[in-house]
């Protein structure tokens, strides 16, 4: 596996199969890029719904968005022909779009994790 930086920000990592199971090692790896970059982008990954949401599931449990529809079978997963009509639609573009998805998603385990204290 190979973990090189990108600008601004995050890390793109290569000579992995995600579609395969990785190991420990692996999962390791990732994490710490994860931690140290902030985001990681995978290119060229093929992945049925269900083996996308196990590797997910790594980071946390992988979430309905109450805005954006997912598939029919797996409502978590955000179809990504969907998420370019949203940016085209809102005069954006994808990451704009992206940036929204996981500013939601942050505000919302924040206040979840500020219920838990009140």
């Amino acid at each position: 596996m190979k973990i090189k930086k990108t600008t601004p920000l995050g890390a793109e990592v290569s000579d992995i199969d995600l579609s395969n199971v990785l190991t420990e090692s692996d999962h390791n790896l990732i994490k710490e890029a994860f931690l140290d970059n902030l985001v990681l982008f995978f290119k060229n990954q093929k992945f049925k719904p269900q083996k996308l949401l196990m590797e997910a599931s790594v980071w946390g449990s992988p979430q309905q968005h109450p805005v954006f529809k997912g598939l029919e079978e797996h409502p978590e997963i955000i179809n990504g022909v969907r998420k370019n009509r949203i940016a085209k639609g809102s005069g954006t573009d994808i990451q704009e779009v992206n940036k929204l998805m996981k500013q939601f998603n942050d505000t919302k385990k924040m206040m979840k994790m500020m219920s838990r204290i009140i």
